[in-house]
């Protein structure tokens, strides 16, 4: 996914070796990975790109509107989205988000850019963040290249992509070098604090055992509390001014509550927020609707495709995501 990296470099995380994690886990991670080697046998509709960043390229797929096909783009500079895929921090492609980057895409008429991020254990917090940060920062100061207006940015993402979307609000608020408009977070991982165990887990949703698998892979048990890396854990103040927020959750899913609460407490210091909840699906239901690789694996999440409601739930889900967009990226200039 990275090239030109040198991971040895003094002071930085990552040193000599990768993060250690347990034995059992490593091979449930190792049988996981490789749901990601069907999407490399998937025509997708982006264009791949590489965006520099501190630790070197990060690999994106780019999404025109249709029309740029035909029309071209010209002097227009159009509103972007920046979507993360999701994967718990330790597998996922942008490839999985397709052809759901294409209908956002398509259907707006704006720009969307799925970008990649390193992942854990083999770089752990915070590389994702580092990633996606830096690459937001360098299209955000790029217009041009990429066709986009850079006051009219957007971010969004699913799962631990979620997490990464609501961070990186919190991250551009305090540095003040770009800002986004809204954010979408579909079933975002909040809280890594709460030990997996204790959270209750539905029939059909993330197996706690899976849950733990991620979190020992992305970070120490002392960064758990870390509002970069649980920002349920957040102070008013850091929420306070952060964007428009969309929060989806699902019924069949351990996330549920902290998805609930985060909401909860966005709206708490005046943050519009719109919380929509899914009682019938599964952690994963808006990906998976589009993905027929998903789709076709249930076992990687039992409950995801078990459901017959859930293309129904997710097409409405899609709905109120883009509406979202529709009301801060285009309605408002």
């Amino acid at each position: 996914m990275i090239s030109d990296i040198d991971h040895n470099v003094p002071g930085t995380k990552w040193g000599s070796s990768m993060k250690e994690i347990k034995y059992s886990y490593r091979l449930l991670l190792n049988r996981i990975r490789k749901h990601d080697q069907k999407y490399k046998q998937i025509a997708i509709s982006g264009e791949e790109i590489v965006i520099p960043t501190r630790w070197g390229e990060v690999r994106a797929l780019l999404y025109k509107p249709v029309l740029t096909d035909v029309c071209g783009t010209g002097d227009r500079a159009y509103p972007v989205l920046f979507d993360f895929h999701g994967g718990g921090f330790v597998f996922g492609l942008p490839e999985a988000d397709d052809r759901f980057c294409r209908k956002i895409s398509d259907t707006l008429e704006i720009i969307v850019i799925s970008v990649d991020y390193r992942l854990a254990p083999e770089y752990p917090y915070p590389a994702a963040l580092e990633d996606a940060y830096d690459s937001v920062k360098y299209v955000h100061a790029h217009p041009a290249e990429f066709d986009i207006d850079p006051d009219r940015m957007a971010v969004g993402g699913h799962s631990a992509g979620a997490n990464i979307s609501t961070v990186l609000s919190m991250m551009a608020k305090k540095s003040g070098e770009f800002s986004f408009k809204c954010q979408i977070l579909d079933y975002p991982a909040v809280d890594f604090k709460t030990d997996a165990g204790l959270k209750k887990t539905p029939v059909g949703g993330i197996p706690p055992t899976l849950m733990e698998m991620f979190e020992e892979c992305y970070c120490e048990p002392e960064e758990r509390s870390d509002v970069y890396v649980s920002p349920l854990l957040a102070s008013d103040e850091e929420l306070t001014g952060l964007p428009p927020a969309i929060v989806i959750s699902a019924g069949i899913d351990s996330l549920k509550h902290e998805d609930s609460d985060y909401a909860m407490r966005l709206c708490s210091v005046g943050v519009p927020v719109e919380h929509d909840h899914y009682a019938q699906v599964a952690h994963g239901f808006t990906i998976a609707a589009f993905s027929p690789v998903t789709m076709s694996e249930p076992k990687i999440l039992p409950g995801v495709s078990n459901v017959p409601a859930l293309k129904d739930n997710a097409a409405d889900a899609i709905g109120r995501i883009l509406h979202l967009l529709v009301k801060y990226l285009l309605e408002a200039f």
